[in-house]
């Protein structure tokens, strides 16, 4: 279902501070080469002559590269379907040349192969996992009766259940009778049961509320048999599916309804945005989004501080959304401060990070004030909306809070004694304070910045790593490129210079700190370090390098010639278990 899949890739890919982005990544653009595969031009013929070898495990690998290969963008691979239909019909087969010369074929798409694919289904069950899908795909006339026949094969097992999902694929209705039968079966497997429900709801997009009903062991079976249903009958079994508090089955409920219209959860939508599961409650999210009004402005309000990162993260982006209304702007503004303020700090974190979105000006000193929030999603959000709220007043604190973290993190290290902050907290919090810096090219954060960027602790003759993180110091030496704009000033372009070209046998620094580097220097106008530029810009072709490509933009910014496109570079694919020599 186009819905719970979404929400799956939507749940499974929140990540803690994914929101939280830095305008030096972006302050300059920096282009770099696009790259594109290339492949030996021998190579197809190479694999053809390897898959006419008498060694089994050759022809088996020969079948498997023109797979990948396919599957990386190889073109002109078309001439090995006939010599895989070859090796496929080969009476006695070894097993592993079977399969994977099958996938190959499936893979290349060759509906040539379709009959041999499946007359050695029958026989061969392993092949199946390959075989059913690809006829599906094909919708091969024939297979549709071998499916029905398997259908009614026991017991019920992998290859029934195959059956089942092709016969789904190719909306097959003779199919219906019998996956009626096995729904109600008693011995079927809960996991059997919801495939073959989920067929039957694929095949017949009306009248199965009345199976619907029948399954009252299985809840999550009979709402999966609705999931194309839309009449009214089917919605109101739908709403009350919504309701549940089974694993799974408010989720496939609301998903439907919200298809059909967001209005049509509203009977359901409270015990929706309540129930246990995150994607039920990010689907009533979503539907509050869709029916825009100050009372479902209220209640994504309380969602900030759902449980679940991704439902929080959602209802904050569906505030944004909301506030583009001028009507509504005003509640959304008091709900971010209301969470700001209030003691929750999933709330306090997408309240800091909606109010930083807006721009909303009011909220800087209650910004400030949760700089020293007890958790550190609160207080890196904080700084993080501070710098987009960019009011000036607010500088010299968040100035006074910057030397003190660098204090402390050289005291007792990189977590800066912060309670439940790890070093990488710390280092993004002081990153979008010292960019914060950089951004209002405040004059007094000077000696703050110098002090953050080095990478080793001054006034010891064995050099020693800083504990200060990498982001850091490339934001506050990203900033001083900012601060001092045109002024070459001696100190500053030894010390980024310095940062650029590296230490030795101790190696470069963090690439986010010579990517810096880079951009201060042409900012600062520093000429005299040009030719330190000049020698990592990699050459003059193309390169996907982003260190060598900024040195190439800061060259280009301290001559005034102009910078050359970043082009294309070919990547040679040669990671096959055969390669031709020239």
């Amino acid at each position: 279902m186009r819905h719970t899949l979404f929400l799956a890739l939507f749940l499974t890919a929140a990540a803690r501070g994914q929101d939280i982005a830095s305008p030096m990544f972006r302050d300059p653009v920096i282009r770099v080469a696009d790259l594109k595969k290339t492949f030996h031009p021998r190579l197809t013929e190479l694999w053809l002559t390897a898959l006419n070898r008498p060694e089994a495990e050759m022809r088996a690998e020969a079948a498997r590269a023109i797979t990948a290969a396919h599957q990386q963008g190889m073109t002109g691979l078309g001439v090995a379907v006939e010599p895989l239909r070859r090796e496929l019909d080969k009476p006695g087969q070894h097993p592993d040349v079977r399969l994977a010369v099958a996938r190959a074929l499936s893979a290349l798409d060759a509906k040539a192969a379709a009959e041999s694919l499946l007359n050695l289904s029958r026989d061969h069950v392993d092949l199946r996992e390959v075989a059913d899908p690809a006829l599906a795909r094909w919708d091969h006339p024939a297979a549709r009766a071998e499916w029905l026949s398997r259908l009614r094969e026991e017991p019920f097992r992998r290859g029934q259940v195959l059956a089942v999902q092709s016969l789904a694929a190719v909306g097959e209705a003779k199919a219906v009778p019998r996956l009626r039968e096995l729904l109600s079966a008693p011995a079927l497997s809960l996991a059997s049961r919801l495939e073959v429900a989920r067929a039957m709801g694929a095949i017949s997009p009306t009248g199965l509320e009345a199976d619907a009903r029948q399954l009252t062991a299985d809840p999550l079976a009979a709402v999966t048999l609705l999931r194309r249903h839309s009449g009214a009958d089917a919605i109101k079994l739908l709403q009350d599916f919504a309701k549940s508090a089974e694993a799974g089955v408010a989720a496939v409920a609301a998903a439907r309804l919200v298809e059909l219209g967001p209005e049509h959860l509203t009977p359901a939508l409270d015990a929706v945005l309540a129930n246990a599961d995150p994607a039920a409650r990010a689907l009533g999210v979503e539907a509050l989004l869709k029916l825009p009004s100050e009372g479902h402005v209220k209640k994504l309000g309380v969602k900030m501080a759902d449980v679940h990162p991704a439902v929080r993260a959602k209802a904050r982006r569906a505030l944004v959304d909301l506030a583009a209304a001028p009507a509504l702007r005003p509640a959304v503004l008091a709900q971010g401060m209301r969470a700001l303020t209030a003691p929750d700090w999933r709330g306090q974190e997408q309240a800091a990070l909606l109010l930083g979105k807006l721009k909303h000006t009011p909220a800087a000193p209650a910004l400030v004030k949760q700089l020293t929030a007890a958790r550190p999603e609160a207080f890196v959000a904080a700084a993080w909306g501070l710098r987009e709220v960019a009011e000036p007043a607010t500088l010299p604190a968040a100035l006074t809070l910057l030397a003190k973290l660098h204090a402390q993190v050289l005291k007792v290290g990189g977590s800066a004694g912060v309670p439940n902050a790890t070093p990488q907290d710390v280092d993004r919090q002081m990153s979008q304070l010292a960019q914060f810096m950089g951004q209002e090219k405040y004059a007094p954060a000077d000696k703050t910045l110098l002090a953050i960027a080095p990478r080793f602790l001054p006034g010891d003759p064995q050099p020693k790593f800083t504990p200060v993180g990498g982001e850091s110091r490339a934001a506050s030496i990203w900033a001083l490129g900012r601060l001092l704009a045109g002024n070459p000033r001696a100190d500053a372009v030894a010390l980024i210079e310095l940062r650029l070209t590296g230490d030795g046998m101790l190696g470069p620094d963090d690439e986010r700190v010579r990517r810096m580097s880079a951009v201060a220097l042409a900012r600062m106008a520093a000429k005299s370090s040009l030719p330190a530029l000049e020698t990592l810009t990699g050459g003059p072709d193309p390169t996907p390098d982003p260190l060598a490509n900024t040195c190439r933009w800061a060259a280009a910014e301290l001559t005034g010639r102009p910078l050359a496109p970043p082009g294309v570079k070919d990547m040679p694919q040669r990671e096959w278990f055969l390669i031709p020599l020239k």
